[in-house]
């Protein structure tokens, strides 16, 4: 096939499309660019395009890591090497798993994955041509989008419980793969300063009563405990950034239908709670917490259970019940914590963050500062952390810390 140029002043994206055309055997191809909605995302330049053939159009999403020193072990290398390896290897693997499941895990489609060096870039369908999008109350959900979310949320979890226990050789080389990810971040690093800061600002005795409790502990350690999966006997690869941004939704009329979970950057391997505790305490508004909390526990619970049986195993054994109420009352303590580091980046204005996110990502984290610039103590961030206190007090939470 003669040589073209599709448009792209990034070498790799390049490359990577000419890859497509040939793979796909595109004839007469050329490349639409939708230049009014190329932009950046937190991490990565995102650039939206149609691949047109003689006879097919393929919609794609390309994700794009900017440039940084290939020497150096950045968090935005080690975030974009995380997400490479999802959608490369441990997706793929679940959707094996789920292949005669009536609910599946959704995913956009992969066309294409550059890691070499620090070239790193990724091709996807573009779901916004099925009618998914951003969620349409902004950053929180109510109980309808949250129980969607939930309930898919619960396909990840279930493919990883299922093909950990029937094929543990191969969850093993997937851990073996995530593991040789050279790490300079763990959250719990930088937990002292946003623990202050909450405490400094957060005028409450609730959350004054559970943060003494929560600081009882040498916090930085156990929450470094409870993330770790190899630890804990019921762990699974997690999404690890289950906030609303990180969904698409499909809508009948204003109903939400269906979503999809997108960036993988910060999945780990841990307890299924962590992911559950990051989406209450973060992404779900407070009306919905306040006369639904219980409701929503118990949908995650019987939708993983369901699902669990969905592919073909029994629930009971692979996550028993018992233990899994246990284990609400012991990753509370993780959930607290996430909620604490991550709220300073979700109560900041999109371009606060952005801006604070540009300035830290390719340099090294230091240990014992705030992670992302300043934290300020919104409406938003003083509400989100008297939510919190108020949840994990009034259902007992904190029992088995």
């Amino acid at each position: 096939m003669p040589e073209e140029k599709y448009g792209f002043n990034n070498h790799c994206l390049e490359e990577m499309v000419r890859k497509v055309v040939k793979d796909l055997h595109l004839r007469e191809a050329v490349v639409d660019h939708k230049s009014d909605v190329k932009g950046a995302g937190y991490l990565s330049e995102v650039h939206r395009f149609v691949l047109k053939g003689s006879s097919t159009e393929i919609h794609m999403i390309a994700k794009v890591k900017p440039e940084d020193d290939e020497d150096e072990i950045t968090m935005l290398k080690m975030f974009w090497e995380g997400e490479l390896l999802m959608y490369e290897l441990v997706l793929p693997e679940f959707e094996a798993i789920q292949k005669d499941s009536s609910v599946k895990l959704l995913w956009p489609l992969c066309y294409g994955i550059a890691r070499e060096g620090s070239k790193k870039a990724i091709l996807l369908e573009d779901l916004s041509v099925k009618g998914y999008q951003m969620c349409r109350l902004g950053k929180s959900l109510d109980l309808a989008h949250a129980t969607l979310a939930l309930e898919q949320l619960t396909c990840l979890h279930a493919a990883s419980f299922v093909l950990r226990y029937l094929y543990p050789d191969r969850f093993k080389n997937l851990l073996e793969e995530r593991e040789k990810v050279e790490k300079c971040f763990e959250y719990p690093d930088y937990l002292a300063p946003s623990i202050k800061f909450a405490s400094d600002n957060v005028d409450c005795d609730v959350f004054q009563q559970v943060l003494k409790k929560f600081r009882h502990f040498d916090f930085k350690e156990r929450s470094r405990y409870l993330m770790n999966g190899h630890n804990y006997e019921y762990a699974v690869i997690t999404h690890g950034d289950m906030w609303a941004n990180n969904m698409l939704f499909q809508y009948q009329d204003e109903k939400p239908t269906a979503v999809t979970l997108l960036d993988y950057q910060i999945s780990s391997y841990s307890s299924p709670l962590c992911d559950l505790y990051f989406m209450l305490f973060l992404a779900v508004d407070e009306a919905t917490r306040d006369g639904h909390f219980v409701d929503l526990v118990n949908t995650y619970e019987r939708a993983l259970r369901r699902q669990i049986a969905e592919l073909g195993q029994d629930p009971e054994r692979i996550y028993p019940k018992e233990q899994f109420q246990k284990d609400l009352r012991i990753f509370s303590f993780t959930g607290m914590a996430q909620t604490l580091f991550m709220l300073p980046i979700f109560a900041n204005e999109h371009e606060v963050v952005e801006k604070n996110i540009e300035e830290a990502k390719g340099q090294k984290p230091i240990p014992e500062q705030t992670f992302i610039g300043v934290p300020i103590a919104s409406p938003m961030y003083i509400n989100r952390v008297k939510q919190m206190a108020s949840d994990i007090s009034r259902h007992g939470l904190d029992e088995l810390w």
